[in-house]
């Protein structure tokens, strides 16, 4: 006789409208920080409050640069969303898939995990390791953290830095940081689907 102990699951996600996340990438020594509108997404808790699963899909259309003047589609915007970065015209969202997470083992931080997954950006998908803290309080969960991802592992390459390239070369960084502070609700019906 199997026995198996089921863990009870509850599911988060993230009102329409209410999330972003934050970006910094550009050109060495002279960066660029914005923001991308995520368009859904929700999380699964286990009862210790890991992430049992969960998907978060970005707006790539919404890419903005905070430090630019002028009209909404600035020429940076405009070129963020071309062929050289993210060729959203082909590529219109990009996906963040939780696979699992586990506590990071520091007693005086339960709510500090490590979350893998898979990011899919311009059709390519990669696995990243996260660190991430989730705090709930009453009916919302609070996910929150940071992570840097080397970007011609998508295969946006326009400037990138390599082995061959010249401190002359207009070079933008590799790596591009992304912040996340999102505020998800309990899901109406059942916790788990």
């Amino acid at each position: 006789m199997i026995s198996a102990t089921v863990q009870a699951q509850t599911r988060y996600e993230l009102p329409v409208g209410k999330g972003v996340v934050i970006w910094k990438g550009g050109a060495i020594g002279n960066g660029h920080e914005g923001t991308i509108k995520i368009k859904s997404g929700y999380v699964v808790l286990n009862a210790d409050m890991t992430v049992a699963r969960g998907e978060f899909e970005l707006d790539m259309n919404t890419i903005r640069a905070k430090d630019t003047e002028g009209p909404e589609d600035s020429n940076l915007d405009t070129h963020l969303k071309s062929e050289d970065f993210f060729s959203v015209a082909k590529y219109p969202s990009a996906y963040f898939t939780v696979l699992r997470s586990k506590s990071r083992g520091i007693a005086a931080q339960p709510d500090q995990l490590v979350v893998d997954g898979l990011l899919m950006v311009c059709g390519i998908s990669n696995p990243v390791s996260v660190w991430t803290s989730v705090k709930q309080s009453g009916k919302m969960v609070n996910i929150k953290g940071e992570f840097t991802i080397e970007r011609t592992r998508w295969g946006i390459t326009y400037k990138a830095k390599t082995l061959f390239s010249s401190v002359k070369d207009d070079l933008i960084a590799n790596e591009i940081t992304i912040a996340y502070d999102l505020q998800l609700v309990l899901a109406a019906g059942p916790g788990a689907k």
